[in-house]
């Protein structure tokens, strides 16, 4: 008998706990649903929140490239500009210094060095009829004269042998007479 108490007792004890546990899952499962689907709505108002900004930070960014752009192209416009005018005025200078570098070398080619240099005939190029004039007309005086051309550059002028043309010798070119005591 005291078997069957204990068996009985122990359904009886089982019973209301199982029912219990049966009536306390739907509500535990219910509740946890409700957690879940509060969680999830949660991460759907995150992540629009999220995109919305990432919206906002794409279309500011896409804003300040197309300026950007707009200011290179802007500036590229006003360098080409700037370059175009730069050669413009610099290109009679470019002119005019490599008429000088060939001016430079002819000289030197055709006076060589030495005292040979005083008879030797050298080409000189004025730029103006005027400079060519009054060098001529201060020619005929002197024997050596000192000219400034329109560049502002001086010139040594040197009266040669007669019969041949003045040597012009510009100030880069001038060499010191060499000394012919041996020969």
């Amino acid at each position: 008998m005291k078997r069957e108490n204990a068996k009985q007792s122990q359904q009886c004890l089982q019973s209301p706990t199982r029912s219990y546990s049966l009536f306390r899952t739907p509500v535990l499962d219910i509740t946890i649903e409700a957690e879940r689907t509060k969680h999830a709505q949660e991460l759907v108002r995150i992540e629009r929140a999220h995109n919305k900004d990432l919206t906002n930070v794409v279309k500011t960014l896409t804003e300040e490239l197309s300026q950007a752009r707009e200011d290179v192209r802007k500036s590229l416009d006003e360098t080409k500009s700037i370059r175009d005018w730069l050669g413009y005025e610099t290109e009679e200078n470019k002119e005019t210094n490599k008429d000088r570098g060939y001016r430079h070398k002819e000289i030197r080619c055709e006076s060589g060095k030495g005292p040979k240099a005083r008879n030797q005939k050298v080409i000189l190029k004025c730029s103006t009829k005027e400079d060519m004039e009054a060098i001529q007309n201060k020619m005929r005086s002197r024997k050596e004269i000192k000219v400034e051309g329109q560049s502002g550059e001086p010139l040594l002028i040197m009266k040669g042998e007669e019969g041949t043309q003045p040597t012009t010798v510009p100030p880069s070119t001038r060499t010191k007479p060499v000394s012919t005591k041996d020969s």
